[in-house]
């Protein structure tokens, strides 16, 4: 991949992620009210010397601060981001166009230039002191430079969008940016301790086969809506070759997790839990429970593959629990089949792919605050 490209798709695609270092605030407001010039002004902002007392007087910090977001040039910086969204396109449907890619280079650095003041204006924040972040002027601008930040994310993926008419995203717009590839919509939102609306809806839990084409680089965070809809099912998984035991690749997820929530996948004495090494390679698990429990904060979903190895038929069980008591629970009866040239099978489903268990891949991932966290081969990356 063309070098500038990648990087400047690195910080495209991190600018949600950008923002998402900043500390909370705790403000409620998902977006600010944009001026008709289609800047981004900060309401509550305008203290002066004259109307302020020593409580409520800014300090230089938070000054500076809301002095840089209310200089961002909105529409520039949307108009650079769309139109490096539509030359990255373009050259990656013919690379070996020279004029394609010196369009994009220029787009690139059209693109870093626009967006500098973004970063700059983040870094002005780290400078405030922790209690005056909580003061009402700073939170106003902050919740403002968060709303610019999906905008810039909405003008990335979606380029042919109309041009930028200086209004914020709504709630629609930004769930579809940063929620948009969960299977069910979000009913509700909450301000996160980074900065981004957190989606909030009906939890539902699934577990069954974890198929190779769910959890891998190609398509991070993708779901399986079929096993969140189903309350049981069962599978039947051939023993490997020259074994007397089969190896069962799980999938558990979780949507709209409430916070402090836990699951806990329940095997029987009888199995090995088995992850992937580092060199991709499957070892037996000295502490299941790291593996079985998972504790959720401010995440909107999880998906997480786990390896069981099993000489007999089994059943598997995942408990979500919420923090106020209340639980789900879905069941996986595992069907080891000895039958020799036998192939992987699914009772309630069709075609399923065979995972090749003995490769590297993505084994977790969370969406928190919009973006996919991953742990791949069971390390954080």
């Amino acid at each position: 991949m063309h070098r500038k490209h990648t990087k400047l798709y690195r910080i495209a695609a991190g600018l949600l992620a950008g923002i998402c270092l900043l500390t909370g605030t705790g403000a409620t407001a998902l977006v600010a009210n944009a001026a008709p010039d289609g800047s981004a002004p900060v309401t509550a902002a305008t203290a002066t010397p004259e109307t302020a007392t020593p409580e409520t007087a800014l300090g230089p910090e938070a000054q500076a601060f809301i002095d840089a977001v209310n200089a961002l040039d909105r529409e520039s910086i949307l108009a650079a981001v769309r139109q490096w969204a539509i030359a990255s396109a373009a050259w990656q449907a013919d690379p070996d166009n020279a004029e394609l890619e010196e369009t994009l280079n220029k787009a690139i650095e059209a693109s870093d230039a626009a967006a500098a003041p973004v970063y700059a204006a983040e870094d002005l924040y780290y400078a405030i002191p922790e209690q005056e972040q909580q003061g009402d002027e700073v939170q106003a601008a902050y919740t403002a430079l968060a709303a610019l930040v999906a905008s810039m994310q909405l003008a990335m993926e979606q380029p042919e969008l109309p041009e930028d008419t200086g209004t914020p995203p709504d709630d629609n717009e930004m769930y579809e940016v940063l929620y948009g590839d969960l299977p069910d919509a979000p009913t509700g939102n909450y301000m996160g301790r980074y900065g981004l609306p957190v989606a909030t809806g009906d939890t539902r839990i699934g577990l069954s086969l974890w198929a190779e084409s769910l959890l891998t680089d190609e398509s991070t965070g993708r779901m399986d809506a079929d096993a969140l809809n189903a309350d049981s099912l069962t599978v039947t998984v051939p023993v490997e070759d020259g074994e007397d035991y089969a190896i069962v690749p799980i999938m558990l997820q979780v949507e709209y997790p409430a916070n402090n929530s836990t699951t806990q996948v329940i095997l029987p004495e009888n199995v090995t839990v088995l992850a992937l090494d580092s060199q991709g390679q499957l070892t037996t698990v000295e502490d299941p429970a790291s593996v079985l429990n998972a504790t959720y904060m401010e995440t909107s979903a999880a998906v997480t593959g786990i390896y069981v190895q099993a000489g007999e038929n089994f059943t598997a069980e995942l408990v979500y629990t919420a923090e106020d008591g209340t639980t789900l629970t879905k069941t996986l009866d595992v069907v080891v089949d000895r039958t020799p040239g036998n192939a992987m099978s699914v009772s309630t489903y069709e075609e399923r792919p065979v995972p090749d268990v003995l490769t590297g891949k993505i084994t977790s991932v969370q969406k928190v605050n919009g973006t996919w966290l991953i742990w791949f081969n069971g390390q954080e990356a």
